[in-house]
Parts: C-alpha cells; structure tokens; sequence
C-alpha cells in the first residue's frame, strides 16, 4: 500500500549508548538553573494555558474542588519544574519555542518526520513517526512523540523522592506521589458520580464509568475533593 506522505523523511541520530546509564547516575540535588525562568517561558513547555475542547464541555464539573492548599504545594515540591534532561542541556530555553525544545530533546532518538497535505489548512504539515523497528506509530506533536520513544528505550526522568521509583511522564509521577501524601486511596477519590455510589482518583476513570453504567447522562460529573 502506498504511504499518504511524502518522501521528505529525515532520521535522527540514535542516542549515545551511554545515555541511559548518564541519565540514571545523573545528580538529584543542586539548585535549579531555570528558578529565574518566567511564567511565559514555562508556559512554552508545560502549556500552563491548557483549556477544555468545546467537545469535552459536558465533562466539565460544574464547580472545581481541588485537593487542599497544603497538599498541592507539597505534590508541586515533589515533581520537577522541567523536564529532567534539561538539566544536561546547556540551552536558552527563553529564546526557544516549545517546539525548538522538545526537538532538542527528541536529538537522542530516532524518528522520522513526514509531511502530509492537510486539505483544511491547505498545507503540509508535519507528522513524526517513531523509528523503532516494527512500530508505525505517529504523532502529530514532538511532545508526544518524546513520551513515546521514551517508553520504548526505557527511559524515565522522573524519580520519586519517596521510593525511588522512576515514570516516563510527568503526570505518571504527580498521580504517584499522591499515593504517599494520602496513602488511604478514598482520600484521593475526588472524581464521585453523581447518580451512585462510585468514586475515582482520575477524571478519565469517571469518564469510563459514566458511559458505561450511565450513557444516557449526558450533564457534568462531579468533582469533590
């Protein structure tokens, strides 16, 4: 079968061998060199300004109930500012879009970029396929595309300073630490169904009861913390 994308294939060099084992030995502690950054460089890597889609809307709780002041300062405290490998980047990350960082970190590995004619903006545009042997996986942004060929080499930046336990995703990390600021698994349930009993510690969880136990439901989920 015929590729729907052009030929202008590029590969990335595969990472030093020595990589995985630098990142693992790499130090924890010393002071940040990003604690200067601003709210506007931060926002280029972690999307600070992240809104609902319209199509998501009718999940939205009608009223926000976040976990208490205390505890979100200590789960803040406990994950990374950036992203780990940036650490051992000597780069200007206030110069850079979050595309040009994301590309610095994907150096390591291999992919493969496309193009593809998108026929609403009239355009091509990019793709990014991962370059591991036997995976077709493609992604539309080089974040995603890092998480990826992350999982598949193995890599995980984020270690918890409770156990040591080691994630690939920031995210991973936050929903672990949880487990250690409030061991006992009901105080975590913030997500409740409004028509049971049943309640979860993530949103998409809720997601997945609401439209099986209760499809035709169409109003927003409650939220409690």
């Amino acid at each position: 079968m015929d590729s729907p994308f052009s030929a202008h294939d590029h590969f990335q060099s595969t990472r030093s061998a020595r990589f995985d084992s630098d990142l693992l030995n790499r130090q924890e502690h010393g002071p940040s060199p990003f604690a200067s950054m601003g709210y506007l460089s931060l926002s280029k890597i972690y999307c600070l300004c992240d809104y609902p889609k319209p199509t998501d809307m009718f999940w939205l709780p009608e009223k926000i109930h976040t976990f208490p002041n205390d505890m979100k300062h200590e789960i803040e405290n406990s994950i990374p500012l950036l992203d780990p490998e940036l650490a051992n980047c000597n780069l200007d990350l206030q110069s850079m879009t979050k595309e040009d960082i994301y590309f610095e970190l994907l150096k390591r590995y291999q992919y493969q970029t496309l193009y593809h004619f998108d026929t609403k903006k009239q355009r091509e545009v990019p793709l990014y396929k991962c370059g591991e042997p036997g995976c077709d996986k493609v992604m539309q942004k080089p974040w995603n595309l890092l998480d990826h060929v992350r999982m598949h080499a193995g890599v995980k930046p984020y270690m918890c300073k409770w156990c040591g336990n080691r994630f690939t995703q920031k995210g991973n990390l936050k929903k672990h630490v949880r487990q250690h600021i409030r061991p006992d698994v009901n105080d975590r349930k913030r997500y409740n169904c409004r028509y049971c009993s049943k309640g979860y510690t993530e949103r998409y969880n809720l997601k997945t009861h609401m439209k099986k136990w209760h499809p035709d439901k169409k109003d927003s989920c409650s939220l409690i913390s």
